[in-house]
């Protein structure tokens, strides 16, 4: 299953009788969050490192929560979807490895184009910066999108395998990814004007989802 549209109808068909779980479980797994960044913020250093930890154990246990969601019938235990510390230490790590290497991209790319605006004092330059800096932060998305899904399916997997397999099993779907996300822009715009209320029901629709699409691209590719 490579196609948007059959992503987002078997989503729904699996959420269908069970969105009061779904929602359930967004409020556990990122409310939470929420709530514990909001508490342990003000610590430095230590706190970040909590409030890290915690953020990818919740997002791994998202996954799992549907993983099992795909795979089960009926309510899904949330207890059942909690991710093991190793899963979680690695899906930390290769978030520092994706934001250092996007981060120092970054300002290298900044840094080139602020020199060429100041020479030619042209704000198409820097326009033209702007939007290529926001393409290329789609493409990496695109192409590691899977990456915490793989090390939350198998343990064994390790981060710089899971970033290897994500960059062989998203090619040539790179693209379709990227349309997938943007197509979910009208629905974010509606959970904000609800004061973010709707990404209760959104969250694990897009999740879910991308799950879905993730599970059919790696099929695709047999290979992998």
């Amino acid at each position: 299953m490579t196609d948007r549209v059959e992503c987002k109808l078997k989503a729904k068909e699996l959420l269908r009788g069970r969105w009061e779980n779904a929602v359930g479980a967004c409020l556990l797994f990122f409310v939470s969050t929420f709530l514990l960044s909001f508490l342990l913020s003000p610590i430095p250093i230590f706190g970040w490192i909590i409030i890290a930890l915690i953020s990818s154990f919740l997002t791994g246990s998202f996954i799992k929560y549907c993983i099992k969601l795909n795979e089960t019938e009926g309510k899904v235990k949330y207890l059942e979807c909690l991710i093991s510390f190793k899963t979680t230490l690695k899906i930390l790590l290769c978030d520092i490895l994706i934001g250092l290497v996007v981060g120092i991209g970054g300002v290298i790319f900044t840094m080139i184009f602020s020199v060429a605006s100041i020479a030619s004092q042209s704000i198409v330059v820097i326009i033209v910066a702007l939007i290529i800096l926001v393409a290329l932060g789609f493409f990496i998305e695109a192409i590691l999108f899977p990456v915490p899904m793989i090390l939350t399916e198998d343990e064994g997997v390790g981060v710089m395998e899971a970033i290897e397999m994500s960059f062989n099993i998203t090619k040539g779907y790179r693209w379709k990814y990227i349309v997938m996300n943007l197509s979910f822009i009208g629905w974010m715009i509606l959970s904000f004007l609800t004061f973010g209320i709707g990404m209760l029901w959104l969250q694990p629709y897009m999740m879910l989802t991308y799950y879905l699409f993730y599970k059919g691209i790696r099929s695709a590719n047999t290979t992998i």
